[in-house]
């Protein structure tokens, strides 16, 4: 660890040791209602076989509920805590690793740019997070967490039952609207702005995800992807045989469903269930999430590095 590293942990341990003493405090507390608790119920139990009643059980009750308030205060607490110490490590390594950095973790890229890649269908909650952006290779990137998902009214049967003037009961089924939320995306957002400008909307996802458009000639690329393209010609023109085993190479990288979208000077990356500078648990060191959230970088790093767009395609807007 660097001089610099050991001073930011000495730093978070500081801003972070009286959280951690509240923890330890209402932790002890927490366990003295339950084992106060505890302590009611043989009591209860022996009160009940001597006098049949129940006082002391009431007692035991009230302090598990107590105990639990408290739980929840420490889980509160421990929250606070690893929201600390990703903001100072991320916000570290961002400034440490990133060249040109801009980042604001609270929020992320908006749900307008989400949707300029015409990749999903449209959601009715987004939540992004966890936003940065720099250079990279000649690269300007931004990247962020994303989160979409649709909502849903679907109709649930459940039986309502009546007595009639006989004393029979009779069963009915009957229905009522549920409203449930499924994920339409969850994920990385990455978006590389390149020195080139393309002429027509290019889609690249997972086979069957998108028409498929063009036909390439490159089986390994085809067991992956589909493409979906207003002008074959120009598909073939910009998924060389070359960059479409780059394509592949990334696939093998990620090792989840990606999906591409060449749009206008843009190429948006929505690489599927992977998220970045996750919070902590308590129990690691600082050291620990400064290795995580440096390998988070050289994971977004590394996609920019195997796709090689700027070097690979020139001229594009000619």
């Amino acid at each position: 660890m660097s001089i610099e590293e050991k001073n930011l942990q000495e730093n978070i341990q500081k801003s972070i040791q009286p959280d951690l003493l509240k923890v330890k405090n209402r932790q002890t507390l927490r366990n003295i209602f339950f084992a106060g608790a505890a302590v009611f119920v043989l009591l209860g139990v022996l009160e009940h076989m001597q006098n049949n009643t129940q006082s002391l059980f009431f007692v035991a009750v009230a302090l598990l509920i107590v105990a639990l308030f408290v739980q929840m205060s420490i889980s509160s607490v421990r929250s606070d805590i690893a929201t600390t110490v990703k903001y100072n490590v991320a916000g570290h390594c961002i400034q440490k690793y990133v060249q040109n950095y801009s980042y604001d973790l609270s929020n992320g890229l908006t749900e307008t740019v989400y949707d300029s890649g015409n990749m999903f269908k449209n959601s009715d909650i987004y939540e992004s997070w966890n936003y940065f952006s720099g250079t990279k290779n000649g690269y300007k990137f931004e990247v962020s967490d994303i989160h979409t998902q649709e909502e849903v009214i679907e109709q649930v049967p459940y039986e309502e039952s009546h007595t009639d003037s006989d004393g029979h009961t009779h069963y009915e089924t009957k229905y009522r609207d549920e409203i449930h939320h499924y994920d339409i995306f969850s994920g990385l957002l990455l978006i590389l702005h390149t020195n080139a400008r393309f002429k027509y909307s290019v889609r690249v996802a997972p086979n069957g995800f998108v028409s498929r458009d063009v036909k390439l000639d490159s089986p390994n690329f085809e067991k992956i992807f589909d493409v979906s393209c207003a002008d074959s010609i120009y598909a073939h023109y910009l998924l060389t045989s070359s960059f479409m085993e780059k394509l592949v190479a990334l696939s093998e990288f990620t090792e989840t469903n990606i999906y591409l979208s060449f749009i206008g000077e843009q190429i948006l990356i929505y690489i599927s269930g992977v998220h970045i500078f996750q919070k902590p648990d308590i129990k690691d060191s600082v050291e620990q999430s400064i290795q995580e959230y440096a390998g988070n970088i050289g994971y977004v790093f590394r996609i920019i590095e195997l796709l090689d767009f700027n070097s690979h395609h020139i001229a594009l807007n000619e």
